[in-house]
C-alpha cells in the first residue's frame, strides 16, 4: 500500500515511579526528554501497574522501530536515571525485565556514556561502558559497584 510507512515492531517500555506514588512532573519530563534524544516519534501513556503487590504509577512508552539495541540501551538509561532495579520491555507480545545490574555511586543522571547538558551526547551511537566493579566511567566519572 503506497500510503503506509512501516517503522517496525512496537516496543513498550514500562517505567515505574521511584516511590510508587504519582510521577513527579520533573521525573516525567526527564523520561520524556531521555526518550526524545533517541526517538523522534513515540507515545507516553500514564498507567497504574502492580509491582510485588503494590500499586505503582507507571509510564508506558510505545516506540515503533527496528532498532531493538537502542530500545534496550534506552531502557537501561531510564532505569539508571530513575534509580530503578529494572525496566519492563515488551516487544511483539513478549515481556522481559531489563535489569540494571550494577549500581553507580551517582545513579541519577548517569548514563555511563558521554553526556552534554544532562542529555546523551550521541544516543544513536552508544559508547562501550566499563562494568568492572570499582572502575570509574571515562564518560561521567561515576564508579561502578
Amino acid at each position: 500500500m503506497a500510503n503506509v510507512i512501516d517503522r517496525g515492531p512496537v516496543h513498550s517500555l514500562y517505567v515505574g515511579c521511584r516511590d510508587g506514588g504519582a510521577f513527579p512532573n520533573d521525573d516525567r519530563q526527564s523520561v520524556i526528554d531521555a526518550v526524545a534524544t533517541s526517538f523522534d516519534s513515540f507515545t507516553v501513556i500514564d498507567a497504574s501497574g502492580i509491582f510485588q503487590g503494590r500499586d505503582v504509577a507507571t509510564l508506558v512508552i510505545k516506540i515503533a522501530t527496528d532498532d531493538g539495541a537502542t530500545i534496550e540501551e534506552l531502557a537501561r538509561s531510564l532505569g539508571h536515571l530513575l534509580n530503578q532495579r529494572a525496566i519492563g520491555l515488551e516487544t511483539a507480545g513478549l515481556y522481559q525485565s531489563i535489569l540494571m545490574g550494577e549500581r553507580h555511586s551517582k545513579p541519577v543522571g548517569c548514563f555511563r556514556q558521554p553526556v552534554r547538558n544532562g542529555k546523551f551526547a550521541n544516543p544513536r551511537r552508544p559508547r562501550p561502558t566499563l562494568n568492572i566493579p570499582g572502575t570509574a566511567s571515562p564518560y561521567c566519572g561515576c564508579t561502578a559497584r
